[in-house]
């Protein structure tokens, strides 16, 4: 079965390219990853940005760039009911999946703007009609990598059931930071390997449901990730002299072969006194994400159902990282926020003829924020250059639908119309200057 039309059907029936993977076949390939699903669905490809928050869904060559956070998705994820069409999402928690669906082409009469190369629909597992329990642990030699899950899941009652699932995942790294301690214009290092990560998900899940008219289920979910930023990652082979070429080259650390090696320093902990978010300044990138859905559903006759699904999403980033292949020339601070609610209401049929019908409403409320520091040159330098940018876009989104299916003897069709109405409000400024490093206190001028 799958959810493609708003409405469970079987993949045969449905006239939409769709290809679906249950969680059970996602465990025998060994998927713990969104970004490792095109391995099972075809002309699909996701990637996440290596700086920032941000991240690309391509699928059949539709995409949308990932180098800024503020653009939404071609190709948009819908999780447990709740469409989020930023980029970054895709690094939320991929544990306990029921069921992975993905709809190629435009799917925007069903999921409104957002959807116009397709959509990833993803479910997590619900609670059990029986009390089940499970754990696994797994573990990485080349990375030193930790996974454990857990889910517990049954009745409470009668009516009520609910189901409680886990995942924490712990890596040391596999590259080596090789650059030696004390060299002239470095700092730490304080990580020796990398891409350290560490992740903590949670979700829980709670399904009301008396009788067969009304039902209701609650979700909650939450991500926190932290790792030692992207430039750890990052490896110099290209020496065309010999030897490592300039900005950041430091003679003799650095070998020009991809071994999984790489010489990176911390960032000069005085920048704090700039912008207190550089801290001691150990490179580092932390997510916090949250996901809640509440989906309703009443049955106002044997042939004419009423669904509310109500979703709200929340993200906290912050990043502190140098572009460096050596010393730290080009040090940045950045905090992401944004919060996102909806609602959709939809009534539609569910008869045995030969026609259906189907009337939606949408209404959404966006705030996204963001402010960044970037710090050219070092903190005991004469003179620094901060180009610092904050600017933040408030949006409202209503639509409406009414799509309708037809089956006639040899095929069906879906025919139907959507209309969206979409208002921004965009805010922000930009300033730089020279300072003088003794200066703790600066103030921007000539905003743009």
């Amino acid at each position: 079965m799958v959810f493609a039309r708003k409405r469970d059907e079987t993949a045969i029936s449905t006239p939409v390219v769709v290809t679906a993977v249950t969680g059970e076949n996602l465990e025998k390939q060994g998927i713990d990853n969104l970004t490792e699903l095109p391995q099972m669905v075809p002309q699909l490809q996701i990637q996440t940005n290596g700086s920032g928050f941000g991240g690309s869904i391509t699928l059949r060559g539709v995409s949308s760039p990932t180098s800024s956070v503020a653009i939404d998705q071609a190709v948009s994820l819908n999780l447990d009911g709740v469409t989020v069409s930023y980029g970054g999402v895709v690094r939320m928690g991929f544990f306990d999946v029921q069921q992975i669906e993905v709809l190629k082409g435009p799917q925007a009469l069903f999921f409104g703007k957002n959807a116009s190369g397709g959509i990833i629909s993803l479910r997590s597992a619900g609670p059990t009609e029986e009390f089940e329990s499970r754990a696994k642990v797994s573990y990485e030699f080349g990375a030193e990598e930790i996974v454990g899950e857990a889910y517990v899941a049954g009745p409470i009652n009668e009516v009520l059931g609910a189901r409680l699932a886990v995942r924490y995942t712990d890596q040391e790294g596999y590259i080596e930071n090789i650059i030696p301690v004390g060299t002239p214009g470095t700092f730490g290092p304080a990580n020796k390997f990398g891409p350290g990560t560490e992740e903590i998900a949670a979700r829980g899940t709670l399904r009301f449901e008396p009788n067969d008219v009304f039902s209701a289920e609650f979700k909650l979910g939450y991500t926190m990730s932290r790792d030692n930023a992207a430039y750890m990652q990052l490896q110099r082979i290209a020496c065309p002299y010999g030897i490592p070429a300039p900005p950041g080259a430091i003679p003799g650390a650095q070998d020009c072969s991809a071994d999984d090696r790489v010489e990176r320093s911390d960032l000069d902990p005085t920048l704090a006194a700039l912008d207190p978010r550089f801290g001691d300044g150990v490179p580092f990138e932390d997510i916090e994400q949250i996901l809640g859905t509440l989906d309703i559903n009443y049955n106002l006759t044997d042939a004419i159902s009423i669904n509310s699904v109500t979703g709200y999403y929340d993200l906290r980033y912050e990043l502190v990282d140098a572009a460096s292949f050596g010393l730290p020339l080009l040090s940045s601070a950045s905090l992401i926020e944004k919060s996102t609610w909806s609602e959709e209401i939809r009534v539609f049929s569910e008869n045995s003829g030969r026609f259906n019908w189907m009337f939606g409403g949408f209404f959404q409320l966006d705030e996204f924020s963001t402010v960044g520091t970037t710090v050219i040159g070092r903190a005991a330098a004469p003179v620094l250059v901060l180009p610092t940018t904050s600017f933040s876009i408030d949006s409202t989104t209503v639509s409406g639908s009414r799509p309708g299916h037809v089956r006639l003897d040899r095929y069906s069709r879906t025919i139907g119309r959507c209309a969206v109405h979409l208002r921004k409000k965009e805010a922000g400024h930009c300033f730089s200057r020279p300072i003088d490093s003794g200066s703790a206190h600066r103030e921007p001028s000539r905003p743009t």
